[in-house]
């Protein structure tokens, strides 16, 4: 026998620590499995059919090792349900009531919205800005902050905002200008990034910036990120949407301090300005009307509220809230509707980081993400830039609010681009009491987060044939009747829908419309030939920008 191949008996036995120590290992590693995986049988108790999760990530498997976007693992999981309404999902560990079918969607989101009032998104408490954001807010102190904000946003309003942003939308030539004259690619993305942070900043709060010609321009260097996170902080964030405890264990803020403490200065600083000076009022912007909020408990309302967005009345009948239209206190009395009046310190500057965050970062997005289809298609973009330039013809050179209102192909391209790319790419609720679905014995049960698919619904060869084509022609007047309501909803439905989403879609138009008229754009070798979105985001935007060739159009 060899001398190195010992009998067994002759191998020295384990100790009792060593045995010890293993015992403990593999009771600890099934006691931490057991954890993680808690929740898995919910769905199965339930009666719901799921999707097969995995410890730790559940369905998120890819979003947790960033190899694809949220939004297309959740395009992913609707396209695979075929005929089924609906299916139980895990994200993480949080059991998921996840809808496909259109006419339960339009019921979670309108209909039955009194079940299904709150979004799950829970920052932490310590997070004061984003907490106090109307995006965050739950049940009464969500809708008393929306009634109140509500008459910020009529179209009387949006022509005010609408003169000072036209003077932001020229300010765009000192960028492509330059990339013109060298015959360089030029990203696109960038450059409407720094023009909507730029314009928001003016219409918003009086602020003037040098972001569209200096990076060093403080509101950029703070701004330029605002949603792009580290691996942690992304995966904390999506967390947040169905009201895990990773942000309140790690004590995450998304406002980062430095943002909230630079707008916490500026603005009040701005405020003083005005009070000081007895310009309170005069400019009228959302910084004017944010601090009349405050002082008077309303914001005046004008005679075209009904027009210009969803009424006080309507939003509070949605709400379940008509005691306050009865006593005449929606939107319009201090303390209105059910909340003591609080516009005042961090809540006020919460809502001013709200205006700074969606007509920046999504604005942008969907002006580059038309810019890139315009590009890639010559001839929608010349019918774009004839229909533009007779409105021009037609207004004496002038493109004013109600001149821009008129081109319909602008919307359509708008639309379109919209349908393709929702800025947040999924619909969140929280069931707020227990909801028995329509015609079937399945209850969605109080707390638990629900979750939709916009950029799925938008996407789905039914509604929308050749989906993934840009054609602008579904928005047509003929045509765009005949997409159901529930299925075309880009900035989310029902009560919750996104309240400046009218002066987001202005901001943008009036962009692209001047650098068309002004500018013509091709791909080049950089140019993505299918879009790719930044991993580290829950929203959709460009991973790499959009690098595009340009020129001067001959007047």
């Amino acid at each position: 026998m060899s001398t190195w191949l010992l009998p067994l008996e002759a191998l020295p036995a384990p100790s009792t620590g060593a045995a010890v120590l293993v015992a403990l290992l593999v009771g600890a590693a099934g006691a931490l499995y057991a954890y993680v995986t808690r929740h898995f049988g919910y769905w199965r108790r339930r009666g719901v059919p799921f999707l097969r999760p995995l410890p730790v990530a559940g369905n998120l498997k890819d979003v947790l090792l960033f190899r694809k976007h949220v939004g297309d693992v959740l395009h992913e999981v609707y396209t695979q349900m075929k005929e089924l309404p609906y299916m139980g999902l895990f994200f993480y560990d949080a059991p998921v009531f996840f809808i496909k079918d259109a006419e339960l969607f339009k019921n979670i989101v309108t209909n039955d919205f009194e079940y299904f009032q709150d979004r799950g998104f829970s920052p932490v408490k310590a997070d004061l800005v984003f907490s106090e954001t109307l995006f965050a807010r739950k049940g009464d102190r969500w809708k008393d902050l929306r009634l109140k904000l509500n008459p910020a946003f009529t179209v009387t309003k949006l022509k005010r905002f609408y003169v000072l942003l036209q003077q932001k939308a020229s300010n765009l030539d000192h960028y492509f200008d330059d990339a013109a004259r060298k015959g360089e690619p030029c990203d696109v993305a960038n450059a409407c990034a720094r023009y909507t942070m730029d314009a928001i900043a003016t219409v918003g709060f009086g602020i003037e910036t040098t972001a569209l010609t200096d990076d060093n321009d403080p509101l950029h260097r703070l701004l330029r990120n605002i949603f792009v996170y580290s691996k942690l902080y992304l995966h904390a964030s999506l967390a947040t949407f169905v009201d895990m405890q990773l942000l309140r264990l790690l004590r995450l803020s998304l406002v980062p301090a430095p943002l909230a403490a630079f707008l916490r200065s500026t603005i009040w600083a701005a405020a003083r300005e005005r009070e000081r000076t007895g310009t309170l009022g005069a400019r009228r912007d959302i910084l004017d009307l944010l601090l009349e909020l405050r002082d008077k408990g309303r914001i005046a309302a004008d005679e075209d509220t009904a027009d210009g967005g969803d009424s006080g009345k309507r939003i509070a009948d949605d709400c379940n809230g008509r005691s306050a239209v009865e006593n005449g206190t929606a939107g319009n009395d201090k303390g209105a509707g059910s909340i003591e009046n609080d516009m005042d310190g961090d809540v006020l500057i919460a809502q001013a980081f709200s205006v700074f965050s969606a007509g920046f970062d999504t604005t942008s997005s969907t002006m580059s993400f038309a810019l890139y289809h315009l590009a890639k298609d010559q001839d929608i973009q010349d019918r774009l830039r004839r229909e533009l330039q007779k409105v021009l013809h037609d207004n004496d050179g002038i493109l004013t609010y109600d001149a821009l209102q008129s081109v319909e192909y602008l919307d359509m391209i708008f639309s379109e681009t919209l349908r393709l790319y929702p800025n947040l790419p999924f619909l969140d609720r929280t069931c707020t009491k227990n909801y028995n679905i329509p015609g079937t014995d399945i209850v969605i049960e109080k707390g638990v987060p629900v979750f939709g698919s916009l950029y799925g619904i938008q996407r789905d060869p039914e509604f929308f044939p050749d989906p993934d084509r840009f054609d602008p022609e579904r928005f047509s007047a003929e045509k765009k009747a005949n997409i159901p309501k529930s299925c075309f909803v880009p900035f989310g439905g029902g009560p919750r829908k996104c309240i400046g989403f009218k002066l987001a879609y202005l901001q943008g138009k009036l962009g692209l419309a001047h650098l068309i008229l002004n500018y013509k754009f091709w791909p080049c070798a950089a140019t993505p030939s299918k879009m790719e979105y930044n991993l580290h985001s829950f929203l959709l935007s460009p991973r790499n920008g959009v690098p595009l060739m340009c020129s001067r159009v001959e007047k």
